[in-house]
């Protein structure tokens, strides 16, 4: 059985943490109640100013009361100041959002207490379940090393003991913890790993947990010699230049000042392995998810391409010009703001809705319109260079049907977009959440709802070309995560 509380001294002295105001996430669980009595056991010796952070999720109702009060009761006990929070009803209850709000809790600790260290109580069990976890939604083999013992401000002391052990150690010094019952609840991923995943493991092999955590530190130690060898690469593949001042990109799709832009080139030269390991990196707290499958899309759209421009999210885009690839996100406070380039076919992110815009072409020519829920079939000007927004005062459009009947009448005022929102009984609360495909202030496409009569396939003139700059327009909505 590990010696916690030696394992802790060790782990305080490696890392230099004494004579400093430290943090400590207190729970309440049995993990974080053994690390703050270790931890209090070894203030006086490194000199610790120990305080206690506790965030109420607010999930459980009347537990989640209890469950902070204990903790402040044993903070006070322990003589060590106590700060909580408690997360207000409208957050949403996933494991996603919790993980969020908690560490968005912790940076809010960090600096109320001005420190720069926070103790978290994650075990090598926690380890396990998060590479499964990883492993089970797609991950590279950075994603293998799991959670780090250190990733400042954030420190984890006891991540190499079992929850066994650690449930051990409560017991032989008799200290108190609180139970969540919805650790049992399975429709929660991780507690599906730990209640049903891992004991399958262990019917293979009896020590599985211990087997998975030397993957993990194998993997680390794999990381970091990869690590060195990508970081030479990138000093060869990355642009230093002011590109900006420079006036090679366009003044509103300039390079996120922390990424600097690729030279397409150079990097085409290298193995395509070699290419998604920088592609992931690059894209680190720009992609919540990069899986082989999202790496290897943006890889091929490199390739394929010398300049245009592709969708990563709602408020981010690629952008490949003059032999350079960058990331452009717009600082934008309010869906009136976005406005996302249209240059070339491809899928793009605007809040909620994903909008796939695809080049067809027709054998012969089709008997009817074609259109489904969020779909149509429409002719757009090449090359393209339109832009996907919510609607502004000024806009206009020409429903369809609308334009054949108005063409003698040159007097006739530019028909509003406005006018037809109203006409068409949209609630007023609506309006502005529907995406746009415009060109300055004219409307193309009102999404899931009508094309432009200046779009349209014409499928009774016979002598149209239905090959060409035909688009099939798509509206969908993105599946949310619960975590």
């Amino acid at each position: 059985m590990t010696d916690m509380i030696e394992e802790t001294q060790r782990f305080l002295s490696d890392n230099n943490i004494k004579n400093k105001c430290v943090l400590m996430a207190l729970s309440g669980g049995v993990d974080s109640s053994v690390l703050f009595f270790i931890l209090n056991k070894l203030k006086s010796e490194f000199n610790l100013n120990l305080k206690a952070i506790h965030l109420n999720h607010n999930w459980r109702g009347k537990e989640s009361i209890e469950d902070l009060r204990f903790c402040e009761t044993i903070a006070k006990k322990n003589e060590c100041e106590f700060f909580s929070k408690t997360l207000d009803d409208s957050i949403k209850k996933t494991e996603v959002s919790a993980r969020e709000a908690r560490y968005a809790f912790f940076e809010e600790a960090l600096i109320r207490f001005n420190s720069d260290i926070c103790f978290l109580a994650h075990n090598k069990n926690d380890n396990v379940e998060t590479l499964l976890y990883r492993i089970a939604k797609g991950t590279g083999p950075s994603g293998l090393s799991s959670i780090p013992k250190i990733r400042k401000p954030y420190y984890r002391p006891i991540l190499d003991v079992s929850r066994t052990e650690i449930e051990n150690f409560a017991s032989l010094h008799r200290i108190k913890f609180c139970t969540d019952k919805s650790n049992n609840d399975t429709k929660y991923k991780r507690n599906f790993i730990r209640k049903n995943i891992i004991p399958n493991f262990e019917t293979i092999n009896n020590n599985a947990v211990n087997a998975i955590n030397s993957l993990i530190k194998l993997s680390s130690e794999q990381n970091e010699l990869v690590n060195d060898y990508i970081l030479d690469i990138e000093k060869e593949i990355f642009d230093n230049t002011e590109l900006c001042s420079a006036g090679l990109f366009d003044a509103s799709l300039k390079p996120l000042k922390e990424k600097k832009p690729i030279k397409r080139k150079d990097f085409l030269f290298l193995k395509d392995s070699i290419q998604r390991e920088i592609l992931s990196r690059y894209f680190k707290g720009i992609l919540k998810n990069r899986d082989y499958k999202t790496i290897l899309k943006i890889q091929n759209f490199i390739k394929e391409n010398e300049n245009s421009l592709l969708s990563l999210n709602s408020d981010s885009f690629l952008k490949i010009q003059n032999d350079k690839v960058y990331i452009h996100k717009p600082s934008k406070n309010k869906a009136s703001d976005i406005e996302i380039p249209i240059l070339s076919p491809g899928e793009y992110k605007i809040l909620d809705y994903i909008i796939s815009i695809k080049k067809v072409s027709f054998t012969k020519a089709p008997l009817k319109r074609h259109k489904k829920n969020g779909e149509e079939y429409v002719n757009l000007n090449e090359p393209l260079d339109y832009v996907l927004r919510f609607r502004k005062d000024g806009d206009i459009f020409s429903p369809l049907g609308t334009v054949q009947n108005s063409l003698d009448d040159k007097q006739k005022k530019q028909p509003k977009l406005k006018d037809y929102f109203i006409n068409k009984k949209i609630p007023q609360n609506l309006r502005s959440k529907i995406p746009l495909l415009c060109h300055k202030n004219e409307v193309f496409w009102v999404t899931g709802v009508q094309i432009s009569d200046k779009i349209k396939l014409d499928f009774q003139n016979k002598t149209q070309d239905k090959t060409k700059n035909t688009y099939k327009l798509s509206i969908t909505r993105k599946d949310k995560e619960d975590g």
